[in-house]
């Protein structure tokens, strides 16, 4: 359910940016626009997105810049292949605009939003999450002296070693852009042995002992914590609202299909 009331809001988000640009790749703008689809993701309002959680959106959208220049220049745009799913994916979008035009004109009243949340309240709990930096490196002797070198720092300075480190050393390739911060993250993300660990630790802390999960060694830094959390009514109406709208769309784009085939000329081949 809760799935379902983040993607509802991806479209809607990415139509009414603006033209704020955050960074450039060789010339070429990232605007809101190439960020969305990364916000989309996380499941979150962009409002409430972390310092850190903006620096890992942006580092993303500056990897897909970097990649779709690099793959436009092997030529693979001249692909039939290509073409076919260029035209594939501007049919999608101009259904999920026509779609969206349709929501814009549904009202969903306060009973319905009342009557929806009552019947599915137990949609509307944000988990326990966890704020973390990390740092990840492939032998425990590699992490057992990074540890060393993070105790025998002053605390005021922990925070600022921490994210040098995690340039230098952690083989995550996002953590020369975010400095090993992670976005917020729940139990059901994380490796077991990550999260119990983790979950552990006092706020400002640092791991005592690598965790080790499949993707190697970890020294964690615990910034911040938040327990499970039932949301209000009012902080799930935006949630529940596009939730309706896009039913009703939906239901509204079936039935104009219905209308449209009555008079389509199809000649199956």
């Amino acid at each position: 359910m809760k799935k379902l009331l983040f993607s509802a809001l991806s479209l809607a988000a990415a139509v009414s940016l603006n033209a704020t640009v955050f960074a450039t790749v060789n010339g070429a703008p990232i605007t809101e626009a190439e960020v969305a689809p990364h916000i989309a993701a996380l499941g979150k309002n962009p409002a409430t997105l972390s310092n850190q959680e903006k620096q890992m959106v942006l580092a993303r959208a500056v990897d897909i810049e970097i990649l779709a220049a690099e793959a436009k220049k092997s030529g693979v745009t001249n692909l039939q292949e290509y073409k076919d799913a260029l035209k594939a994916a501007q049919d999608r979008i101009a259904i999920e605009m026509y779609q969206h035009q349709l929501s814009k004109q549904i009202k969903v009243s306060d009973a319905d939003i009342a009557k929806f949340y009552n019947e599915n309240k137990s949609a509307f709990v944000e988990p326990a999450a966890l704020l973390l930096s990390n740092i990840t490196v492939e032998k425990k002797a590699e992490a057992d002296a990074i540890i060393k070198e993070l105790k025998n720092t002053k605390a005021d300075a922990l925070v600022s070693k921490f994210e040098e480190l995690a340039v230098a050393k952690s083989i995550v390739p996002e953590a020369k852009q975010t400095k090993g911060h992670l976005a917020w993250v729940t139990q059901e993300m994380m490796p077991k042995a990550f999260w119990d660990a983790s979950s552990k630790l006092k706020r400002g802390a640092i791991t005592q002992t690598p965790i080790k999960t499949d993707l190697g060694y970890h020294i964690v830094l615990k910034e911040d914590a938040k327990l499970q959390k039932q949301l209000s009514q009012d902080e799930a109406k935006p949630f529940i609202e596009n939730l309706i709208k896009g039913q009703q769309a939906g239901a509204a784009l079936e039935q104009k299909l219905q209308e449209l085939r009555k008079s389509a000329k199809v000649e199956v081949k």
